[in-house]
């Protein structure tokens, strides 16, 4: 509860630097489209790893004056076999969204160096028709972080390279030995499932980076677009479960309105 608090807190103190700016605001809308390739591990359920496609589909608001206000929230799902089984033989589905809030401290205009916090959030569950057909899997968590931002230009394009790691979190996972329990899998039994056994967690024990490359340009139609590559990589271990491992590649598509 002590690490929700100061997770609210700082988004509370973001938000005021936010509403703070007297320049005009340059308000930005995206819908984001991915799909990539996922590999996905969690020692609770097996030791092998799982494999396969992923796709997500997001909303982004940036509010930019000479720093960034920016949040998003989207949707992945995930299908997925181990090298032993037919395609597909595991699913995973996740909400995720963040807030970040990005100081502008360095740049010359032609390249532009951002840094400022995020509060990073991953909601969802995975189902594996082998294995368990009685039992939430699950590795969620709310964390606060630090996000960067290195913007330039090339060749008449803009650029932006991004990198968000966490500093403190929350985590949810379920106990490593539920062999004689089933989950409640009515919708109120679900939604307080996938967030019980909440517990602090340093990077030590929770840790991703998310990383990505996007490019910018106008359509023939004179839109704004862009495309881009990310990769995130995260690790969950809590001390009353096995450890989760998460790879995922992905090349997104971005819209403006």
């Amino acid at each position: 509860m002590r690490t929700l608090l100061t997770l609210i807190l700082a988004l509370q103190i973001c938000l005021t630097f936010a509403q703070g700016s007297n320049e005009l605001p340059v308000k930005l809308n995206s819908i984001t489209i991915a799909s990539g390739y996922t590999q996905f591990k969690d020692e609770n359920i097996h030791p092998k790893v799982f494999g396969g496609y992923a796709f997500g589909i997001s909303y982004q608001h940036s509010r930019i004056t000479k720093n960034i206000s920016e949040y998003t929230a989207g949707l992945k799902i995930s299908l997925m076999s181990t090298a032993y089984e037919d395609f597909p033989s595991a699913a995973n589905i996740i909400l995720n969204g963040n807030y970040k809030y990005l100081f502008a401290v360095a740049g010359n205009g032609n390249m532009d160096y951002y840094v400022g916090p995020v509060v990073d959030w991953q909601y969802g569950t995975s189902a594996y028709f082998n294995w368990d057909e009685s039992h939430l899997y699950f590795a969620n968590y709310l964390s606060g972080g630090i996000a960067n931002r290195v913007n330039f230009g090339m060749r008449g394009k803009s650029f932006s390279f991004d990198l968000d790691i966490p500093v403190i979190s929350c985590i949810f996972r379920p106990v490593s030995n539920r062999q004689y329990k089933i989950d409640n899998m009515k919708f109120g039994g679900i939604l307080k499932n996938l967030a019980s056994n909440p517990e602090s967690a340093f990077p030590d024990n929770h840790f991703y980076l998310k990383t990505g490359l996007e490019m910018s340009f106008q359509s023939k139609r004179r839109k704004n677009r862009s495309v881009g590559y990310s990769l995130v990589y995260h690790t969950m271990q809590a001390s009353y479960a096995n450890k989760y491992q998460t790879l995922d590649h992905s090349i997104f598509y971005n819209i403006f309105f």
